[in-house]
């Protein structure tokens, strides 16, 4: 639903942007230097505060609450532009800031194949921030401007994507279908992120339940092999009156601290490598907070059970009463 790019006559791909005074077009359009911030307007490649908004006029009505005079600026083709002054930011990527003139804001086109400009004037009516944060986020929208006169303008609308977070914490599943009930009649598909939940995903239970065997067998492996060895002592103890069971009991605790050393490690690991690149889609420019929902029930599930059926596993293979052995001093 933004301006994601222009289609000329003869369908060349094109690029948009608003110029403010004093900025050079080219410069701008093509990206040859790093534009000054004074320059830093709407385009069609969004920005913080710089996509356009498309809709009808009876959409842009209703997800804005304009008002009267706003619903006739609507109506007779001008943009709703926002003309508050930028927020600071401590980023790279400042939000923009439209200049009017007289009225009109300068809109230029360039063309990629022989980076020609053309330019336009666009009638605006000015806006503040509040009304944009009622339906948009300033991450991207800075205008609004409505269906009919867009195509007017032979401005190609691209898709977009709106998300929404609650102060109040996770979205319910009230405000999920309240959302649903406001917004798919216009055409949006509405997804909540929930994080990590239980899915039927034969795959990934697979893959999963491999990994907890083989630590399992690594585990139980490592433990009767070390018990072995120490067969000789474990039988010396048995001879002056130990209980027999008790180098089942030592393979058993042995295999269970292996088992959740390991598991504990490695989900560890996991988790520290898998945080950051689950976090790294999920935000912009560092002031929309991340998503992230780590998967606690399936590692705490391999960090308790892999251990305990190792202990299970360790205690059935080594024999409860141990051989002596005669041991020569």
């Amino acid at each position: 639903m933004i301006g994601a790019g222009l289609v000329g006559p003869e369908n060349d791909p094109m690029v948009m942007a608003a110029i403010n005074p004093g900025c050079d077009p080219a410069e701008v359009l093509f990206l040859r230097t790093q534009p000054p911030l004074e320059c830093e307007a709407l385009r069609s490649w969004g920005g913080p505060r710089q996509s356009i908004l498309a809709g009808s006029a009876e959409e842009l009505t209703r997800l804005f609450a304009l008002d009267e005079r706003q619903q006739a600026a609507v109506h007779e083709g001008l943009m709703l532009l926002d003309t508050s002054p930028a927020p600071q930011r401590g980023t790279n990527f400042p939000y923009a800031t439209t200049q009017v003139v007289a009225g009109e804001i300068t809109v230029a086109r360039g063309d990629w194949t022989d980076e020609s400009v053309t330019t336009e004037q666009v009638p605006v009516h000015p806006i503040t921030t509040a009304v944009l944060e009622r339906g948009a986020s300033l991450e991207r929208v800075g205008a609004l401007i409505s269906l009919d006169a867009a195509r007017e303008r032979d401005w190609t609308l691209g898709v977009w994507e709106l998300r929404v977070s609650s102060p109040e914490g996770p979205i319910t599943p009230e405000l999920e279908a309240a959302l649903r009930q406001a917004l798919e009649p216009t055409g949006f598909l509405i997804e909540v992120e929930r994080g990590w939940q239980p899915r039927d995903e034969p795959l990934v239970w697979g893959v999963a339940g491999t990994l907890g065997s083989l630590a399992v067998v690594a585990a139980s492996m490592a433990t009767v092999l070390g018990v072995a060895e120490l067969r000789p002592f474990l039988g010396t103890l048995a001879a002056v009156g130990a209980d027999p069971r008790l180098s089942r009991r030592l393979a058993s605790v042995q295999a269970w601290v292996l088992g959740l050393l390991g598991t504990a490690l490695g989900t560890g690991i996991g988790l520290a490598i898998g945080a950051p690149i689950a976090m790294a889609p999920t935000t912009h420019d560092d002031t929309v907070p991340p998503v992230l929902g780590l998967p606690w029930p399936m590692a705490a599930a391999l960090v308790l059970i892999v251990p305990l059926v190792a202990a299970l596993v360790a205690a059935i293979c080594v024999p409860a009463r141990p051989v002596l052995v005669r041991r020569t001093a």
